[in-house]
């Protein structure tokens, strides 16, 4: 039996690709259990929903339209076809994945190709709540009253929303100059972009979590509130930590980039 915690859209999927530790036929140590002269290795398999299959709802922090499921496979049996690109290199592709996902679609002998840059997708949705936090605090700041005045008149505010502005714009310059050479090398051929998207994604989701917090103080007790006039607020707050995890987490990101540094 095998489980699998936390797989976004597990309980809607009819196709798992799973990484799997595989051990070729007769490389084993009956006798012992053990592989003989052999290390399992990792394989990615297609595997179909079928009996077997266990899908269990999990209840999330944020992100509640994700379907995010607890997986278990037992006894599930899976044909040599469902091998996803060569047996033995699933951490390799996996790995692919991060920075550059390739999707083959194969539809009247037509091959398709689309390219799916996955923490270039989070740090795109991390600078754009990033703003939407920006922009609903000011619109609020600019309607309450306190003390007889526009709350945006309060010095403390006005110190918050510039500080809010300026880190998110640094951002968006950021990710404009990732954006453009990724548009230049496609394929991920630049080795410096696996650095930058690292620390893309954690200068992102940091900015994104300031900028949840500050927009929250100046709402008050109504970013506490869910569908309410901060509900935008209130829930970017909760789902902010989700764009901080998956897709690498902020230690893996720094580490990374460092390395690809060859500090």
């Amino acid at each position: 039996m095998v489980c699998l915690c936390t797989v976004t859209g597990g309980m809607k999927a009819d196709y798992f690709l799973t990484a799997c530790q595989t051990i070729e036929e007769g490389s084993s140590d009956e006798s012992k259990g053990k592989p003989k002269n052999a290390e399992p290795k990792i394989t990615l398999l297609l595997i179909e929903r079928q009996p077997g299959v266990i899908t269990t709802r999990l209840p999330l922090q944020g992100h509640d339209c994700s379907a995010t499921a607890y997986v278990v496979f037992r006894n599930v049996k899976v044909h040599k076809s469902m091998v996803v690109g060569k047996p033995k290199e699933g951490f390799k592709d996996t790995m692919k994945n991060f920075n550059q996902v390739f999707f083959f679609f194969f539809l009247s002998s037509v091959h398709y190709v689309m390219y799916v840059m996955e923490r270039f997708g989070i740090i795109c949705t991390a600078v754009g709540l990033a703003k939407v936090c920006v922009e609903e605090a000011v619109k609020y700041s600019q309607s309450r009253k306190t003390f007889g005045k526009d709350l945006v008149e309060h010095q403390a505010i006005r110190h918050k929303l510039a500080e809010m502005t300026a880190r998110t714009m640094a951002c968006h310059a950021y990710l404009e100059n990732v954006a453009y050479r990724l548009k230049l090398n496609p394929l991920g051929y630049d080795a410096s972009l696996v650095k930058d998207v690292a620390l893309l994604k954690v200068n992102a989701t940091r900015t994104l979590e300031f900028c949840a917090r500050e927009a929250s103080h100046i709402f008050g007790g109504r970013s506490y509130v869910k569908y309410g006039r901060a509900g935008k607020i209130e829930r970017i707050y909760r789902d902010v930590r989700a764009l901080a995890i998956y897709g690498g987490a902020e230690e893996i990101m720094l580490d990374l980039a460092v390395k690809q540094a060859k500090l």
